[in-house]
């Protein structure tokens, strides 16, 4: 989902919070000739290695590379919500942007018909790999994400939504939400992947 929102010509990419490297493949197939990823664990880093051209094992708040205007984009994989600070995060890699550059980012939807009906039923349990991940220490709608880049001095793009394929229940119990008058048109995303870029633009936001 990522790799598709590259722009064009795109040659160098950074992905912050890389793990071990599996998007190198399709990074590599879309033309992408070097890429630099960011990744604290030894073990995970180690394993990266093999796909990037170059892994920092370390956070990337110790990262101090003079690497301005470097990169054609800049990705956060599903890297956000787990920072105490992601405008940090933002801020910092703004500067790392080439002309045209882009930071493309995937975020979770905490606005979805799954937290919303665990809520309805006094319930925000926390759950592995899913939205309420124990690792998850920020949570974002489209709007609080938007206002996220645009606070950090970026123009959001494009903000896309991912659905998922709820079971019987889910289907029914999303059915049901979005007929209550003013309910939010994104209760079936999960995620959303944001395309922004270094500027004072604003994003308009659909009515």
């Amino acid at each position: 989902d990522l790799v598709g929102k590259l722009p064009p010509g795109a040659t160098r990419v950074l992905d912050v919070g890389c793990s071990q490297g599996a998007t190198g493949s399709a990074l590599r197939s879309a033309g992408v000739r070097e890429i630099v990823g960011i990744e604290p664990d030894p073990g995970d880093a180690a394993v990266a290695v093999r796909a990037y051209d170059r892994v920092l094992c370390r956070p990337l708040e110790d990262v101090g590379e003079p690497w301005e205007g470097s990169f054609d984009a800049v990705f956060f994989g599903d890297v956000l919500e787990h920072l105490e600070d992601p405008s940090d995060a933002l801020v910092r890699v703004r500067p790392w942007l080439a002309p045209g550059g882009r930071v493309i980012a995937s975020v979770p939807n905490v606005a979805n018909w799954a937290v919303i009906g665990g809520l309805l039923e006094e319930r925000f349990d926390y759950v592995p790999y899913s939205t309420l991940s124990g690792t998850h220490v920020r949570f974002f709608t489209r709007r609080t994400a938007v206002d996220l880049f645009e606070a950090c001095g970026y123009a959001v793009d494009s903000i896309d939504g991912i659905a998922g394929d709820p079971p019987p229940a889910g289907r029914a119990l999303l059915a049901k939400l979005s007929a209550i008058r003013g309910a939010s048109p994104d209760l079936g995303i999960l995620e959303w992947v944001v395309v922004a870029r270094a500027s004072g633009g604003h994003y308009d936001r659909p009515a």
